[in-house]
């Protein structure tokens, strides 16, 4: 993963194969998806992250409006597209971040690569005027760069 700085573009990340020990013995039950996370629920900071999977699993799961957990499959022809918190931002809470976590699944592997798409890190990110609310807005500004180097 590149550093972010001032002046930088794309914080580009590839995981590296995840190959899980199920922590299931013969004759005994499965274990539950929370019981066998690998990356913890989370929305990411970005303004979108496009996604890429390969494996035997379809370990990346998303938050469904009512609260359940929904798995998203594995397309090699296909990239998956999350918004982020700062989208969220940028368009006063209409497209929320796309919450979702990751899952083991016995001794199977998966591969995922992401692309975090941000603007300019001294970009200051607010509600932009199609979106702004003329009775004010629950959205502070952000700062990209502060933003961003918090999760390095």
């Amino acid at each position: 993963m590149r550093e972010g700085r001032p002046g930088g573009r794309v914080r580009c990340r590839r995981s590296g194969r995840h190959q899980p020990r199920s922590g299931v013995h013969e004759g005994t039950a499965r274990a539950s998806d929370e019981e066998k996370l690998l990356l913890l629920e989370h929305a990411d900071s970005s303004a979108i992250t496009v996604l890429h999977q390969e494996g035997d699993y379809a370990g990346l799961q998303g938050r469904r409006p009512d609260g359940t957990w929904s798995p998203v499959p594995i397309r090699p022809d296909a990239l998956q597209v999350l918004t982020g918190t700062l989208l969220t931002n940028w368009t006063e809470g209409r497209l929320r971040p796309g919450r979702h976590r990751v899952v083991a699944d016995g001794s199977v592997t998966r591969r995922s690569s992401a692309v975090f798409v941000h603007p300019s890190l001294d970009t200051v990110v607010e509600p932009l005027p199609a979106f702004a609310d003329p009775d004010g807005t629950d959205f502070e500004p952000v700062s990209v760069w502060e933003r961003a180097s918090g999760n390095v």
